[in-house]
């Protein structure tokens, strides 16, 4: 029979497990949400693609860079993989993706785009993010 510490050592190690799995899986589930809120942004210069961000949670602290002008979307990605690869959901520190730190002062065009005015995109960019979000999030379920 095992003794009471090391069925507690092997709780807390299943523990742990589990917590990474979850922050894994919410970190992937907010860069899948922002690839495809990216790579659905219309573009046009390339400005409104590029500029997309992360934040570390309601503080709203810009972590990644805006990249300025990204035509294809995928520099805008990875600068938002790299700005979140670190951050931990014990610490208060989740994924929000925003254009820029004020869509409506920075690109005021931004909320019009979402709401499909745009030809090349009418149904808007946050669709595409939730549904990637989500499908990334139901993989959790074939984990546990």
């Amino acid at each position: 029979m095992a003794e009471s510490s090391d069925i507690e050592q092997r709780i807390r190690r299943v523990g742990k497990k589990f917590e990474s799995l979850i922050e894994t899986t919410i970190r992937n589930a907010g860069r899948e949400a922002a690839k495809a809120m990216i790579f659905n942004t219309p573009i046009k210069t390339g400005r409104a693609r590029g500029n997309w961000v992360s934040f570390n949670g309601p503080d709203r602290e810009v972590k990644s860079d805006p990249i300025k002008f990204d035509l294809v979307g995928a520099t805008t990605a990875a600068e938002i993989a790299r700005s979140t690869s670190g951050w931990k959901i014990k610490d208060g520190q989740i994924v929000v993706v925003n254009a820029t730190r004020d869509p409506v002062t920075d690109f005021p065009y931004i909320l019009s785009l979402n709401k499909g005015s745009s030809r090349q995109n009418p149904t808007g960019m946050l669709p595409f993010g939730k549904q990637a979000g989500l499908r990334e999030l139901r993989k959790l379920g074939g984990k546990l």
